[in-house]
């Protein structure tokens, strides 16, 4: 697996408030050490409709539960890859499972 050039986690929301522009809700992640990771806007219409603030917060929580996410897809990828080469499991539903959890963790490093 590729290195990790991210900063590790755990990452944590920090807050939500509204900007001083209408309907434009600001979030920050930060990192363990306080550091802001990074500052997103997100505006209160999406696709036309406005965008529900339990939506806007879930989006928000998702994306600063990433860093724990990748580690348990990585441990779940060494037991998947442990269970098909030692003959617990074979068969295409192992392979698409191992497949799938690779692709993930590529995509979240950037490959």
């Amino acid at each position: 697996m590729p290195e990790t050039k991210f900063t590790p986690g755990p990452w944590y929301l920090w807050g939500m408030r509204q900007s001083p522009k209408p309907r434009v809700f600001m979030y920050q992640v930060r990192g363990a050490n306080h550091d802001v990771l990074f500052t997103t806007a997100q505006y209160g219409v999406h696709s036309g409709a406005p965008l529900d603030p339990e939506v806007r917060t879930a989006n928000a929580n998702l994306i600063s539960a990433a860093p724990e996410m990748l580690a348990a897809l990585e441990l779940c990828l060494k037991n998947s890859e442990f269970r098909r080469a030692s003959g617990v499991e074979s068969g295409p539903m192992i392979e698409r499972e191992i497949e799938a959890a690779r692709a993930a963790i590529n995509k979240a490093k950037g490959v």
